[in-house]
């Protein structure tokens, strides 16, 4: 255990001097999460499989079957990463799944605070600060467009009975 964390912390040394030596890189963050990232799928995939690549252990559960590309949102920039496959293809990364969580909990904020009435200027100007440019004008027109749609439909639905209310009108003094 305390050798792999070496090795690892071996990789991140050598990971920040190349960044370091990269003078004017804007992108030099987002690079370094995408190691980062590319690392832990790594890391959980020889956790998956009980053995690292290239490894003969009696206690591997599968074996590689190659990588598929997928990019992931965040909020200093979009990395390309290379999630490992499995042969029986039971290999299902909990990195994506919490990001996902996270991507959809802050879509329904956006959409609530269209419903309860803010513009979409200000929504797009929300999740910029929030993501970064993660949300163009497109998306939030578009997502906004469909709300309206849902909006009008409740809006204009039949109620089928009467709905008793109570007007209260009362002063304090």
């Amino acid at each position: 255990m305390s050798q792999s964390r070496n090795s690892v912390r071996d990789k991140l040394r050598k990971k920040l001097e190349e960044v370091n030596s990269k003078e004017g890189d804007s992108d030099w963050l987002r690079d370094l999460v995408e190691w980062l990232y590319q690392e832990m799928l790594e890391m959980e995939f020889t956790e998956h499989v009980g053995a690292g690549r290239y490894e003969r252990t009696a206690d591997r559960q599968g074996y590689r079957n190659g990588y598929r590309e997928r990019q992931l949102h965040t909020r200093v920039g979009t990395p390309n990463l290379r999630v490992p496959r499995d042969r029986d293809g039971t290999f299902s990364t909990r990195l994506f799944e919490r990001c996902q969580r996270s991507e959809r909990a802050l879509i329904l904020a956006l959409q609530q605070a269209y419903v309860t009435g803010v513009s979409t200027r200000k929504v797009r100007r929300i999740s910029e600060k929030l993501c970064g440019a993660q949300f163009s004008k497109d998306q939030v027109s578009r997502m906004a467009q469909a709300l309206d749609d849902v909006l009008d439909r409740r809006r204009q639905r039949p109620l089928g009975k009467n709905y008793p209310y109570v007007l209260i009108d009362a002063r304090y003094e």
